[in-house]
């Protein structure tokens, strides 16, 4: 998994998993997963959802 720039999106850093070819948005700040992050989170579904589940 690296950070780099894509074609379509030159002046962006996307995370892309060479492996598997995927993109992701950013990595969990609280599991460090690549993942589609939470809007105007720095965190993944599940730990949104484990938070969100403690309260």
């Amino acid at each position: 998994m690296i950070s780099t720039p894509l074609a379509s999106s030159p002046g962006e850093d996307s995370w892309i998993c060479f492996d598997c070819g995927s993109t992701y948005e950013g990595v969990c700040t609280f599991c460090d997963q690549a993942a589609e992050l939470v809007p105007d989170m720095d965190m993944c579904g599940d730990c949104y959802e484990i938070r969100l589940a403690n309260f």
